[in-house]
């Protein structure tokens, strides 16, 4: 199936990677985090510069609501259609209409928003990353906005970081971090979505590469979102891949890894352990939007002991489910 790494090799500081992909410094650690440079910080891809300035425009209008705790003012800025997702707090859930108004009012009687910065932009999936200061020591924020062409939020997630239930992307799934997790062909699948982002764990036996494909629609990988990454001494290597049949089975994605928002690798204890976050809404002519409260067939696959792209230790199918509103 799979048979060496593809793509274009730099040196960068005695460390190999793949062109396209932020220089890792080597260590003494094989514990990773990759904070998504992968995606578009500045206008780095020109043909975006005009989009981002517009999502950048449009998310600092709810910056501001945000942190004048304005539900009226946050609800003008949402799609009436929108589905809003809170993770990490006494009420978490999915919410959609008058229940985001409610929601929010309860937000704001738990919690203080002091300042938002933007963290990431990512034009092409029309969605904006930030990060919120809670007063009162109540910690950090994160903020997921998918934007509508007009500039309405159309879907939206608030996650209180180190809340009960919200991932930590550090390469350790800890007991009860995600919502759903699965075994198979001895690797273990974690996930939890909300209504923009999807954060993953997938672990394996072993010390080498781990790929997980998402929504396969025909034979094998055909359709699938491959995410295939890999610890080593150097670093965390994660690369994008789009499935195909027949053979090559995978190629790399043009979209390069500006879908992967935040992702860490670890491998303890004979285990290769690695988390992510994608879209699920990717905003890709060739990928159907992954929809909240519905299910996708997926691949996992995994080597042993190599870190090369060669033929797997093991694969096996699954069906991911995915949480959707109940309000």
């Amino acid at each position: 199936m799979f048979t060496k790494w593809q793509g274009i090799q730099e040196k960068c500081e005695g460390v190999l990677i793949d062109e396209g992909f932020p220089c890792i410094p080597k260590g003494k650690e094989v514990v990773v985090r990759v904070w998504s440079a992968l995606v578009l910080l500045v206008a780095g891809f020109f043909g975006l510069a005009q989009a981002s300035g517009d999502l950048g425009s449009w998310a600092a209008r709810h910056w501001e609501v945000l942190v004048q705790a304005d539900v009226e003012g946050l609800m003008a800025t949402m799609d009436p259609q929108a589905l809003v997702a809170f993770w990490g707090t006494s009420w978490s859930g999915f919410f959609a209409g008058e229940g985001i108004a409610q929601a929010f009012s309860w937000f704001f009687e738990e919690y203080q928003v002091e300042e938002v910065v933007t963290a990431l932009v990512h034009a092409e999936a029309s969605l904006v990353v930030g990060k919120a200061v809670l007063g009162e020591g109540a910690g950090v924020l994160r903020i997921y906005l998918q934007f509508a062409e007009g500039g309405k939020i159309v879907a939206a997630d608030y996650v209180v970081v180190g809340g009960e239930g919200v991932p930590l992307v550090d390469g350790v799934i800890e007991e009860g971090e995600y919502a759903r997790q699965v075994e198979v062909a001895g690797a273990k699948i974690a996930w939890r979505n909300g209504a923009v982002v999807l954060f993953v764990g997938m672990s394996a036996p072993g010390t080498g590469w781990v790929a997980l494909g998402l929504d396969r629609t025909g034979v094998l990988h055909q359709g699938s979102h491959i995410v295939i990454a890999a610890v080593t001494p150097e670093g965390l290597w994660i690369k994008q891949y789009d499935g195909r049949h027949p053979a090559p089975f995978y190629v790399p994605s043009a979209r390069e890894n500006r879908d992967i928002l935040d992702a860490a690798g670890a491998v303890r204890d004979g285990w290769t352990t690695v988390e992510f976050v994608i879209p699920l809404d990717r905003k890709d002519p060739g990928y159907r939007p992954l929809v909240p409260g519905q299910g996708y067939e997926a691949l996992v696959a995994y080597h042993r002991t190599s870190t090369e792209l060669r033929k797997h230790t093991d694969i096996g199918v699954f069906r991911i489910a995915l949480e959707g509103a109940t309000q």
